[in-house]
């Protein structure tokens, strides 16, 4: 086990992780927006689109043109 950088994308990635599966959102619901993400956490919006492309490669959101990142059901409930 080495060290590992945690940087600020992937502690917001933890983060909306837990809420996915704590049903702070629903399954097949909608995440905030990148947009109001960095206002609320203080964070530039490259840093909440990593965030989120990390959720999306790990198959927990996926991005939809005009409905933003939603959640794959079928990996939320895991």
């Amino acid at each position: 086990m080495g060290w590992k950088r945690r940087t600020k994308s992937v502690l917001i990635a933890e983060d909306m992780l837990a809420a996915i599966k704590s049903g702070k959102y629903d399954l097949d619901g909608r995440l905030p927006s990148v947009r109001a993400l960095m206002k609320r956490l203080g964070v530039s919006s490259e840093t909440v689109s990593k965030a989120y492309g990390i959720l999306e490669r790990a198959g927990y959101v996926c991005k939809r043109p005009g409905a933003g990142t939603v959640i794959v059901g079928r990996k939320a409930s895991a």
